[in-house]
C-alpha cells in the first residue's frame, strides 16, 4: 500500500488532546506545518519497507537530528491537491518521490493536521530520528554505489562525512 511520508520535528508537538481542527496548538501549526507558497512537502513510498530509506533521504537536506518521519496512507489524501516536484535530497532514488500538498488554506491545514495527528496515534510504524552514525554509514555505502551526491547536503552531514 502506498504512503505519503512527512518529516516530524518533535513528537511532543503532536501530543495533545485533539478537540477539533480549529483547536490545533499554535506550535504544532507553526513548527510542524510551516508552509511555503501554500504548499507542504511529503514523500511517496510504495510500502513501509522504504520508510527508513526515505527518512535517510530527508535527513540529507535537513538537520539529521530532526528527521523523524510518519507515514500516512495515500487514501487519506483524497481531499487534497497534490503536485509532484523534485525532492531536495542527495539520495537520487527519492528525488522523484517528492510531492507537495498545494493550495493550502486554514481549513485544509486543519484537516491535514488531523490526518497527521491520527497517524501519530495509529499502528503504522514511524521512524525516529536516525543517529549520526547511521546516517554516515548509509551515506558512505550509497556513495560507493553512486546513489547519493553532494547536492542538497546539509552542513551537518557534510561535516559528518568529511
Amino acid at each position: 500500500m502506498p504512503y505519503y511520508v512527512r518529516k516530524i520535528e518533535e513528537h511532543s508537538h503532536w501530543e495533545f488532546e485533539f478537540k477539533g481542527r480549529d483547536l490545533v496548538p499554535a506550535d504544532t501549526i507553526t513548527r510542524e506545518l510551516k508552509t511555503r507558497q501554500h504548499k507542504l512537502s511529503f514523500w511517496k513510498i510504495e510500502d513501509l519497507g522504504e520508510l527508513k530509506d526515505v527518512a535517510f533521504a530527508i535527513s540529507t537536506s535537513f538537520k539529521p537530528s530532526n528527521t523523524s518521519v510518519i507515514a500516512i496512507p495515500i487514501s487519506e489524501f483524497i481531499d487534497f491537491e497534490m503536485e509532484k516536484s523534485d525532492g531536495e535530497t542527495a539520495y537520487t532514488k527519492f528525488v522523484s518521490s517528492h510531492y507537495d500538498v498545494v493550495n493550502l488554506n486554514h481549513a485544509k491545514l486543519g484537516l491535514l493536521a488531523e490526518k497527521i495527528f491520527l497517524a501519530t496515534k495509529a499502528d503504522i510504524p514511524a521512524v525516529d530520528a536516525l543517529t549520526s552514525e547511521e546516517i554516515k554509514e548509509k551515506f558512505m555505502s550509497l556513495k560507493q554505489d553512486g546513489l547519493v551526491g553532494n547536492r542538497y547536503l546539509n552542513s551537518d552531514l557534510k561535516n559528518l562525512i568529511s
